[in-house]
């Protein structure tokens, strides 16, 4: 055995030993900012891979893993330097506020979607756990979750079809979700869904710029190959790196730096994510090909392509509108 081998086995050894005996129930999921009401609206967001030594030392989600809370702003002095200042709680006010409920009314629920220690693993596999830690968190945190008046779920990358395996144990007990928003899903086109699973109301937004997502797909696949198949709105966003990274951007303009920035980890950071989602939302089922139509949808051109009413348009650059590619 080498050495590598001979440090994950031992890993793994030692988080089997610290769960038996401190019953470190933390390392899969955490509530954060409860509020005093337990029938306050609950927020759910399932992170994905985080890596093995993070899920299994208790640093596999928010708040003692930093997933959600990386964000940064940037301004600009005088003298063209730039400043960067924290802002730990962007992604989650936004998400707060996209689902219209108070930041100071409304649990939140982080869950750790990760799975494998390296990552590998198949969106069948984390929707099967995801199942399963369903079960267990209804039968540990019952009167949270049972309780609140309206439960939604925000998720990135793995925790995709990880969330959906917790749907699917919430809706079995009769626990209804309102609305659920993926973000840059991996293994989007395996994820399965139950079919009393399929009324609820989903979203999701990929990126360009995914180098994630885009490498763990098939490279002669369309674009659809992304989107998770039971899901009726999708868009992928043509993404802008100077919005969030100015400086970085400056430094790769005057050939000082290399352009490294990869958009997957940009949809679980920065709020402005959620505005995305809601100019997605405001397609118009009616939407044509018709070039005067843009004027009615001016944000539409900042994606690349999107799925709404099952018509599949993507965006040409040649004429600069969007065709239609196909309808289901």
């Amino acid at each position: 055995m080498d050495k590598c081998m001979f440090f994950i086995l031992l890993i793994k050894i030692l988080s089997v030993h610290l769960n038996l005996v401190f019953g470190m129930s933390q390392l899969e999921y955490e509530f954060s900012h409860s509020s005093s009401e337990v029938t306050d609206p609950l927020i759910i967001f399932v992170n994905g891979f985080t890596g093995g030594i993070g899920k299994w030392f208790g640093l596999g989600c928010e708040p003692l893993r930093p997933y959600w809370s990386e964000a940064y702003s940037w301004d600009q002095l005088p003298d063209k330097t730039w400043i960067g200042k924290r802002e730990p709680n962007q992604f989650i006010y936004s998400a707060t506020r996209y689902f219209s409920c108070d930041i100071e009314k409304t649990n939140w629920l982080f869950v750790n979607g990760s799975d494998g220690f390296f990552g590998f693993s198949r969106a069948k596999g984390r929707y099967k756990k995801g199942i399963k830690f369903g079960l267990k968190i209804l039968n540990e945190e019952n009167h949270r979750i049972e309780k609140a008046k309206q439960v939604f779920f925000v998720t990135h990358s793995m925790g995709g079809s990880f969330a959906e395996g917790i749907i699917e144990s919430f809706t079995n007990k009769g626990i209804k979700v309102k609305k659920v928003v993926h973000f840059a899903t991996a293994g989007a086109r395996n994820m399965i869904c139950s079919e009393k699973c399929l009324l609820i109301p989903r979203i999701q937004l990929n990126t360009s710029g995914d180098k994630t997502v885009d490498g763990l797909s098939d490279p002669f696949a369309r674009d659809l190959s992304r989107k998770i198949p039971f899901v009726e709105t999708y868009g992928r966003v043509l993404w802008d790196p100077s919005h969030n990274y100015p400086k970085k951007m400056e430094l790769v303009r005057k050939g000082e730096s290399k352009m490294n920035i990869n958009s997957h980890y940009d949809t679980k950071t920065f709020g402005s994510c959620f505005n995305w989602v809601k100019d997605l939302e405001t397609i118009s089922s009616d939407f044509s090909l018709d070039s005067n139509e843009l004027s009615k949808f001016p944000k539409l051109i900042q994606f690349e392509s999107f799925y709404v009413n099952k018509k599949y348009f993507k965006w040409s650059f040649e004429s600069k509108s969007f065709k239609l590619i196909e309808k289901d």
